[in-house]
């Protein structure tokens, strides 16, 4: 019995003491530079520099910036607000991790996110797990910074992120739970929303209207794939940079990272994904993105947009897609790709007017799937003003493959990279209905010079009858 006694009065005099360590610090330093680590700045002895210990941060009347010099975790930042129209500001001098397992509430009613700042600084800032990672409740939102390369925000979760906080320019933002994000703000196009959780996760959702920057689904490193469900409550998601799709080391095929169009919306929605960089899919089997095929007018879609000024890569080896492809939006807002892989899909594919495809020698295959609504028909169209381009290698090119086929009056560029006899060098392959045939420009863009009778379109095919790239051999001149 007192054997039992002398144990609980144990306990108790470590948790009392446990208590005892945890201090709540509230700023009390002025505005200008100022340094985290001064013990003057806070309202108890010390600073805030341990597990348990709680920073509130108030008002700067004028611009404040709160620099650390090293290295902190500490339990949380419980409270942090601004009125004023003045910066107030945080700066990490080093890896910050704030391990409490509560809300962070920022109340920022200044009017103007940039008044309530992180500058990452290159170092990290990490938010353990919690039901409500980073919430405003001021309504102005609050901004990630970074002024030195590197700067990442480990979010733990982004459950409700403000449609006005603000992802500034080469920030990388670690969305790492297994539960829920719902990505919000304005996000620079630099900035990089990386999927990475510690286990697998299906619940990501990008709802910030303008985009992201670059979008990386998945770590090589990391023993788990990573499903990301998209665009829930957004007709057009926009990933301004490089959208890519992870597997990682010792994966079986089939058990690469995942972007799913949602499958929950109405019949009558539909998602374009707008991408303005490379787009690069790790998995190489029979999956798809899933998707809208339920209504009765269109189906979930891949856009290549952004007017860039040299060629994006695309890389998609699975087939089992079902969305639509296109090559830009419209002539303001141009794409411009390549292929990396043979791409196979029952929805459509269309290169819109001032974009440009470039096959290379890979093959695109559109293949008809009457039995959905509205019927995946596997249609290829290219716009009047649109370029396609072809690698010509040992006289064969890369191929497009369809059932129904429209060319408006478009450009063939030809890269020609080999020598040999005459042969019908084929374009495309089409089953159905060919539109607006009308013989292209064709320019050989680089490589051998090259020969040809005709631009056939007859009896499903389009190609360059007896097409022929001379030896050119070696000219010996005797004086």
């Amino acid at each position: 019995m007192k054997v039992t006694v002398l144990r609980m009065l144990v306990i108790l005099v470590a948790a009392w003491a446990h208590m005892a360590m945890a201090v709540e610090y509230t700023w009390v330093g002025g505005d200008g530079t100022q340094t985290w680590e001064n013990a003057t700045n806070w309202d108890e002895a010390g600073y805030p520099d341990g597990s348990d210990d709680t920073a509130i941060i108030g008002n700067a009347t004028a611009d404040r910036f709160i620099t650390t010099a090293n290295a902190l975790t500490i339990g949380l930042i419980p409270t942090w607000t601004q009125n004023d129209d003045a910066t107030n500001m945080i700066v990490l001098g080093g890896d910050m991790y704030t391990a409490g397992n509560l809300q962070c509430i920022q109340s920022n009613d200044s009017g103007n996110a940039m008044n309530m700042v992180i500058d990452l600084n290159g170092h990290t800032f990490r938010r353990r797990y919690t039901s409500v990672a980073v919430q405003d409740t001021g309504g102005s939102g609050y901004a990630m910074i970074t002024s030195a390369s590197g700067g990442t925000w480990q979010a733990g979760r982004l459950y409700q992120m403000p449609a006005n906080a603000v992802i500034g320019a080469g920030v990388i933002v670690l969305g790492d739970s297994t539960s829920r994000d719902y990505v919000n703000g304005i996000w620079d196009p630099t900035s990089i929303y990386w999927v990475t959780p510690n286990g697998r996760k299906d619940c990501y959702e990008i709802r910030a209207p303008a985009g992201v920057g670059h979008l990386i689904i998945g770590d090589t490193n990391n023993a788990y794939s990573t499903t990301m469900s998209v665009f829930r409550t957004l007709t057009t998601g926009r990933v301004h940079g490089n959208l890519t799709i992870n597997t990682y080391s010792g994966a079986t095929d089939g058990d690469a990272s995942d972007l799913i169009f949602n499958t929950n919306m109405a019949a009558t929605w539909f998602t374009k994904l707008l991408v303005g960089g490379n787009f690069i899919d790790a998995a190489t089997d029979a999956s798809g993105y899933g998707g809208n095929t339920r209504g009765s007018t269109g189906r979930d879609s891949i856009a290549f947009n952004g007017s860039p000024a040299t060629a994006r890569t695309v890389s998609i080896g699975r087939s089992g897609l079902q969305n639509d492809f296109y090559v830009g939006v419209d002539a303001s807002d141009t794409g411009h790709i390549v292929l990396e892989k043979d791409l196979t899909t029952s929805g459509r594919f269309q290169v819109n007017t001032g974009s440009t495809l470039d096959v290379a020698d890979k093959t695109i295959t559109l293949h008809e799937v009457a039995a959905t609504t509205p019927a995946q028909d596997g249609a290829f169209t290219v716009q009047e003003g649109a370029t396609l381009a072809f690698e010509v290698g040992t006289l064969a090119a890369g191929t497009i493959n369809c059932v129904d086929l429209t060319l408006g009056n478009y450009t063939l560029d030809l890269d020609v990279n080999a020598s040999g006899p005459s042969s019908d060098l084929v374009l495309f392959t089409y089953s159905g209905t060919l539109s607006s045939a009308n013989e292209p420009t064709i320019n050989i863009t680089s490589g051998a010079p090259a020969q040809w009778d005709a631009y056939s379109t007859t009896a499903g095919e389009v190609k360059l009858t007896n097409f022929s790239v001379p030896d050119t051999g070696t000219c010996i001149i005797i004086k």
